[in-house]
């Protein structure tokens, strides 16, 4: 994902699980140093309409503070995981000083999907000020073992997008922009 995002021109937010960033601080250190916004996608990635108040605060505290502590960098945003939030897991992130980020373009990537069609699922969405969800792993997917067909889809998406005058940005550039 990097690579391909390197390629395009292109920046974007990583909305990471704490457990995969203590398990990989290489991968949370390097989003960061190749310019990309890190942001908060929870500790475990649960659902947290699903999860009891106290559980879902633990997660969003610890998703947070592996992100911090790991990479230093500043923290703005908080994607729940399955686009999910509680009121007790939305108060944890707001006490954090992090805020709420959904999407109004996604991928359709969290199965095994072909990059076609993960680019034309964006693609029907795309405008200026889309947030656009995709995943850069398979872990919590249903069925789909790798990301590399996500990864082949950015060129396409990018090509799409400045046809349109569309630039791909992080969330906190596209922010700044509107």
């Amino acid at each position: 994902m990097l690579e391909a995002l390197a390629a395009a021109g292109a920046r974007a937010t990583f909305f990471v699980v704490g457990e995969q960033v203590r398990r990989h601080p290489e991968l949370a250190r390097a989003i960061v140093e190749h310019g990309h916004e890190i942001a908060v996608h929870g500790a475990a990635h649960v659902r947290y309409d699903r999860t009891r108040p106290e559980d879902a605060i633990r997660d969003v505290r610890e998703g947070h503070d592996a992100v911090t502590a790991v990479t230093g960098a500043p923290v703005r945003w908080f994607r729940p995981p399955y686009g999910r939030c509680s009121d007790a897991a939305l108060a944890a992130a707001s006490e954090l000083g992090l805020e709420l980020v959904y999407w109004s373009a996604e991928g359709l990537d969290w199965e095994d999907t072909a990059t076609d069609r993960i680019a034309d699922a964006v693609g029907a969405d795309l405008r200026e000020g889309a947030i656009v969800l995709l995943h850069d792993s398979a872990r919590y997917n249903i069925g789909r073992r790798s990301a590399r067909r996500t990864a082949e889809a950015i060129p396409i998406i990018a090509s799409r997008a400045a046809a349109q005058g569309v630039s791909l940005a992080s969330v906190s550039q596209g922010m700044a922009a509107a």
